[in-house]
Parts: C-alpha cells; structure tokens; sequence
C-alpha cells in the first residue's frame, strides 16, 4: 500500500484540513496518491466515472465509528466500497466524498456447529467464506453467482443463486448483523432487536448505514452434483418445465436463451439478421452415494433434448462463475465496460410478453439472454423488491462491450426499463441503474418508498453516505 500523505490536489482548503485533522485524532491513515485514487473512480460495470478525494481503509467496526463520528462533525462524506464490482456508479463517489473501502474487513471466525452460523466482517469475500465452512461440512444457504463478491456487497443489494427458488435471496439468509450507522453508532441488530435497521440494511444499499459483520445462515450440502442439461425449441415447454421443477423444489435451476444466426432477411427496405432462439436449462441436483438418473426429470425432457449430463464435487460447483470470470480476464476484455441489466417480473408477465421481448433484444449483446429463476418464496427484506409469488430474474450479462457501443447498449436498456418497469418489473440494485431521479426511485420502490426516505433521516440524518447511484436520492 502507498504511504498516506495529504495533497493540494485543488480541493477546498476546509476539506483538506479536515481529512487531515480526522487522520490526526483517528490514527487511521488517508491516502491521496494517484494510484489509489486511480482505482476508486471506476467499478466493474465500467460505464460510471467517479471521484474521490481520498481513500481510506478501515479495519474494525470501531473504526467505522470514529471515521463516521468526526465526517459527522466536519462534513465530511463517505461512499462505501467493497470491492467495486458494481455496475452503476453503487461504489464511486460523486467528487466529494471519501471512499471508505471496507476491503481490509475480512475475518471470519470459525462455523457455530449447533446454529448452522458463520459471523465474517464484511469485507470477506464469499469464494473465502465458503473455503472455510466447507472444511465443517457446511456452506452458505445462498452462494452468490459470483463467488469474488463482498459479504457487505452482496447484503446490500440483495444476492442471487442458482436455489433461490428454495431459499430466497442471500440477504434473507442472515442471522444478524452488525452495522455502524450514518449517525456513527455501532449497532447489532436482527429479526428481533432493531429489526427497523436490520431490515433497512439488508438491501440498502449502504444508504443509511454500514454492514460492519453478519451471520450468515448455512446448511449441510452432499458432496457431489450432477448436472443436466436440455435444450428447446418452442419457449413455452421451456417457461413450463421451469415452473415445474421450481414447484418441485430442484436443488439448482438456471436458465438461459441465445439467438443462433441463420442470415439476413429483407425487412423495412433494410437487411437485418435472421435468428433462431434456443433455450436450454441447467438442473442441478445434489447427491452422497446414489447418482441421481435423467428419470428424475419426470416428463420436462419431452419437448427439449438432453444434451449432456455432468458429474461434479459441489464445492467446484458454487465457484463455477470465477472460471468465467477468469477467462473473461484472460481475453482481456476484464477492463472493458460490463453494462449488465437485471430485471424482476412477476412469472405470468413475463411468460406473456416473452415473444415481444426477443424482438428488443440487440444481437451485439454478445452473450444473448441469460434467465434466471428468483424466489419463489415471499421472505425477501421489506426492501427487495419482486412481486408476490413466483417471480423470475431477467439478466444481460455480456462479457464486456466495446467503448463504441456501449450507447447503443444503453440505449436498449433504457427502453427495456421504459417498457417493463410500468408492467411491474423492479431492478436488480446490483447492475446498471441510469441516472435515478427521486421519482424513478419511487416508482422502484413504492409503497415502501416513504419508509426508505424516513430511515435515512433517522439513521444518517447528516447524509454522510453518498455515492454516484444515490446522488439524486
């Protein structure tokens, strides 16, 4: 890590003074250089830039406190970054702020063998979480696709896996967690105690307070997985055979659907392509001794084709994404803008529009569709918001685009936004968001809106959280 030092990088004289002061009565060191500030003004997505006047990394929630307890009185404001694998600005600060990289927040104490619990700091990576309660026979209820992301990250947004269909999203999936508000105080709340700002956090986007540490819920996995995979034509067997196995309660669903070039065909006086969509499932399904056989797929393989079937341990199962990830950045398309869209729509929307949304969708994309199942249970925080029932995930997810296109990309998911969110799609707080207005911000939340006004004037009544995404909130 550089040496901390304080600048005249053209910033207010006040502000400077006031950094170095905190720095002076905190003991914790900010730093200024270029190369740290370098790193904090941009996220994965790679579509939002972002600045900060100085980087600072705490340790503990008490340091926390007392950063949050001097910004309070010195004006000072924090934008909260785990590891800056937001897509929309989530992690960037506005100009003035202080990252607060919660990044060196990484312990984890060993597994509760009697609560199925694990308490980390929230800066832990979920790849290292699961390392650790593996070696116990355990592992999170809800493992993240990504398996890099911070604990505090995914807490705040939400989190998805591939059994979300049975347990929810990872944020309903914790125990309790220790925060340290806007206000600077140290809080441990759960179900019970606090649950206002429990409730709050989870899903909160750092809007209000600070996830220090959770618990996190686990359970006792098999040690193998077998995988199948189907294949089919007509979408509609394909939305039918998902609701099937998500009633029936498959350990592991994923969906997905990409256009197969066939040509150009004459349309508009133009020649535009012709494409054939197909759309596969991937069934997952956990096992000790006796291999699970393609009868337990009941009728679905009728209408669609088993392609492959695959045998694996489940531990390399949940940390099945890193492997794209890492070929992502052997293709050097890592540092590469990565515009991913995530949408929630209620299943029967959905199924209904479904033709209609294929025909929106720009082949440039690169990886096409990717579909994916949500809850099926309603136990997600007050602030995640889906639809009551089966909802499903919609998400784009290409593996990088070219600078030259990304306003196009934009563009496409302005109008996806523009025609789903009125039919009651939400957003996924994990990906690209736009510019949010306060009224967009209504219309995600709702009902639910004034209460999520109200708890950041009771938690950080200074606003000394900000970021590019909540700027305008």
């Amino acid at each position: 890590m550089n040496t901390p030092f304080i600048n005249t990088n053209n910033q207010p004289q006040t502000m400077l003074q006031n950094i170095k002061e905190c720095q002076n009565k905190t003991k914790i060191s900010f730093y200024e250089d270029s190369e740290n500030l370098s790193e904090v003004s941009k996220d994965f997505g790679g579509i939002a830039i972002g600045r900060s006047i100085a980087r600072v990394y705490p340790k503990t929630a008490a340091d926390c406190r007392d950063l949050i307890n001097f910004a309070n009185t010195h004006n000072i404001k924090f934008v909260i970054r785990g590891r800056g694998y937001s897509q929309g600005g989530q992690s960037l600060g506005t100009g003035e702020t202080v990252t607060l990289d919660c990044s060196q927040m990484s312990t984890i104490e060993p597994p509760n063998l009697e609560t199925y619990t694990v308490k980390c700091q929230g800066g832990t990576d979920w790849r290292s979480l699961a390392l650790l309660t593996t070696l116990y026979g355990l592992i999170p209820k809800v493992m993240p696709f990504f398996p890099e992301l911070t604990i505090g990250g995914i807490l705040s947004v939400g989190g998805i896996g591939g059994n979300s269909h049975i347990y929810g999203c990872t944020s309903s999936n914790v125990q309790e967690i220790e925060v340290v508000t806007g206000k600077g105080e140290i809080k441990i709340c759960n179900s019970h105690e606090d649950r206002e700002l429990f409730e709050s956090t989870l899903c909160g986007l750092g809007y209000c307070s600070l996830i220090t540490s959770a618990t996190i819920d686990l359970r006792k996995f098999k040690s193998n997985i077998k995988t199948f995979y189907l294949i089919f034509s007509d979408y509609k067997i394909w939305l039918a055979a998902q609701k099937w196995f998500v009633e029936n309660q498959i350990d592991y669903l994923e969906a997905f659907c990409s256009p197969t070039p066939l040509g150009l065909q004459a349309k508009d006086k133009s020649w535009v392509p012709l494409n054939h969509w197909l759309y596969s499932l991937q069934i997952s399904i956990e096992y000790d001794e006796q291999e699970p056989t393609e009868a337990i797929l009941g009728e679905k393989t009728q209408g669609g084709y088993l392609i492959k079937t695959g045998v694996s341990f489940t531990v390399d199962f949940l940390m099945r994404y890193g492997a794209r990830a890492q070929n992502i950045k052997k293709s050097g398309s890592w540092k590469l803008p990565h515009p991913w869209w995530e949408c929630i729509l209620p299943f029967s929307t959905l199924s209904e529009i479904f033709p209609q949304l294929l025909t929106k969708l720009p082949i440039f994309f690169g990886d096409g569709l990717t579909y994916r199942i949500f809850a099926l249970e309603d136990n997600c925080p007050p602030s995640f918001m889906k639809a009551l029932g089966l909802t499903l995930g919609l998400a784009i997810l290409p593996s990088a685009v070219e600078p030259r296109n990304l306003s196009r990309v934009i563009d496409s998911f302005q109008k996806l936004d523009e025609w789903l969110l009125p039919l009651g799609g939400k957003r996924c707080l994990a990906g690209w968001l736009g510019e949010m207005s306060n009224q967009q911000w209504q219309q995600h939340y709702g009902d639910y809106y004034q209460t999520w006004k109200s708890n950041k004037k009771k938690y950080d009544p200074n606003n000394v959280f900000q970021s590019l995404c909540l700027k305008e909130s």
